[in-house]
């Protein structure tokens, strides 16, 4: 349930567009420092995240918890259905026509207002429907407010993405985080049930909000232009209507497998699968960050310079590989030490499922990737079939596995279907849009895991292999060239300019 971050100067109304020139001279600081200030945000976001889950797993029991997640589950789900791809196609079009960003964000505002309203109003009843019991009910019910909040931050936060100004997308989620952990902190010292973590969480949405509208009014100057954006409204809605499906059966294929646990099994289930699941999709802020901070470029790469866009869609292929790999090695390898260490030994039997769900790591990075390569070649519409037939197995594996195995029958449908979606998507994008150096993207990487998982052998400490592992891996494709050096310069080269800025500032000092 949330969203990316990013820095560059605003684009003011009324300038030029950018040359093929200007795209190939000056857009790689601009993904360096837009991922920096995400990745940035993002890390303090992942610390507060960290700090809220270990409150609030540490307060609740095991079977609380498995209710609070339940909640918010089906909370997630109908946020994000209710988003219905208006931030997408809101930020896009703001791209192409910055002189229109009033009047698109007074149009998003409206229709994300009409679709959360909706959404608001159905969710309790959906839980009565699924025979929830009233304390689910009761954390449904603070969930209307976040999906409320979450459809007015997402209307602002597509004017960020578009103009590429992610430090105000840093800001509003360091308001976010910060304000979790404050009301978190608040609801464990006062031994609050599920309801109220449940609050704390809806708290940090509102404040969001609030920020990111702050943010477009002072920061940026725009006001949202709503003369007749009410009448647009459903025309947005009617554009969004592939990324919306997409979108909307992505959202019910991610939380899925928790609402048929917390049917199928019992609330420990819920609660032993969602720890894991929790940790999994941490790890998945860097390729949300990356690739939507790549998304803005590579959409004017394709229409100025398209044989430099498949070169930076190569590269970023590369250094998803290098990242991911190592990522799930230490999750899926030292995942009981991790889990026991962070939430208590109640939660040894989580450590399992975090090694199945490893793997899905590796896919997340891919997804991301893949799909905002599908939305700067406008082909969304090839994601529709592959979300529809994911959801479809994983419904299926769900039925299947949960009730033999519980929440590891969960974490291998959830695997199955990832690698299933992932490959689709791989195919789409291969003959529309990328057409992909297979071996040299995935044959170095596939030698040197194959090479590092001989340190399984090692009489050593879980955590202690999976570094070595990670280190291995990392080491063998660096050594052998994996990634040019000249291919790492848009970020070297402006390290080397804040150094030596530092440098300068410092010995002027002395001077």
């Amino acid at each position: 349930m949330d969203d990316v971050t990013r820095e560059l100067p605003p684009v003011v109304v009324g300038s030029d567009r950018p040359t093929a020139t200007d795209v190939s001279t000056r857009a790689p600081a601009t993904l360096f420092r837009n991922t920096f200030f995400g990745l940035a945000a993002r890390a303090f976001g992942i610390g507060g995240a960290a700090v809220a889950a270990v409150l609030t797993i540490r307060t609740l029991s095991v079977s609380q918890y498995g209710v609070l997640a339940t909640g918010l589950a089906l909370t997630a789900v109908v946020a994000a259905v209710t988003e219905l791809g208006v931030t997408t196609v809101t930020a896009r079009e703001i791209a192409r026509q910055p002189d229109q960003t009033g009047s698109r964000l007074g149009t998003a505002v409206a229709a994300q207002l009409f679709t959360g309203c909706a959404g608001a109003a159905l969710l309790v009843p959906v839980g009565l429907l699924l025979g929830y019991p009233p304390a689910t009910l009761a954390v449904l019910g603070v969930g209307t407010i976040v999906v409320l909040a979450q459809g007015v931050l997402a209307a602002y936060g597509a004017v960020f993405l578009a103009q590429r100004v992610f430090i105000y997308i840093a800001v509003y989620t360091v308001v976010q985080y910060a304000t979790l952990v404050g009301a978190t902190g608040i609801a464990a010292w006062t031994d609050a049930d599920a309801t109220g973590f449940a609050a704390a969480t809806a708290a940090s949405y509102v404040a969001a909000a609030l920020a990111a509208v702050t943010a477009v009014r002072l920061g940026l100057r725009i006001r949202p232009n709503v003369r007749g954006s009410w009448r647009s409204a459903p025309l947005l809605l009617r554009a969004a209507a592939p990324i919306a499906l997409s979108g909307s059966v992505l959202a019910i294929y991610g939380r899925i497998d928790v609402v048929l646990l917390s049917k199928l099994g019992e609330p420990a289930d819920v609660a032993i699968y969602n720890v894991p699941l929790i940790v999994a999709e941490m790890a998945q802020i860097v390729p949300a960050v990356v690739a939507t901070a790549f998304f803005p470029l590579l959409t004017l790469q394709l229409r100025d310079a398209p044989d430099e866009a498949r070169s930076s869609f190569d590269l970023m292929a590369r250094l998803f590989l290098l990242i991911s790999v190592p990522i799930a090695f230490v999750l899926g390898i030292g995942g009981t030490t991790i889990l026991e260490t962070a939430f208590g030994t109640v939660y040894r039997a989580a450590g399992p499922v975090l090694s199945i769900l490893a793997p899905t790591i590796v896919f997340a990075f891919f997804t991301y990737l893949l799909w905002y390569g599908m939305l700067a070649a406008r082909l969304e519409r090839g994601r529709v079939p592959a979300v529809i037939a994911g959801l479809a197995l994983n419904v299926g594996l769900n039925l299947w596995l949960i009730p033999a195995y519980g929440a590891r029958g969960a974490a291998v449908a959830l695997l199955a279907s990832d690698a299933f979606m992932v490959t689709w998507l791989f195919v789409v994008v291969a003959r529309s849009a990328f057409p992909f150096r297979w071996t040299a993207i995935f044959g170095r990487p596939s030698i040197a895991g194959g090479a590092s998982a001989l340190l399984l052998l090692l009489p050593l400490p879980a955590l202690a292999i999976a570094g070595l592992m990670s280190l291995a891996y990392v080491g063998v494709l660096l050594g052998s060239g994996y990634i040019r050096l000249e291919e790492w310069q848009p970020v070297i080269g402006p390290l080397l300019d804040i150094f030596g800025r530092t440098r300068g500032a410092v010995r002027r000092r002395v001077l």
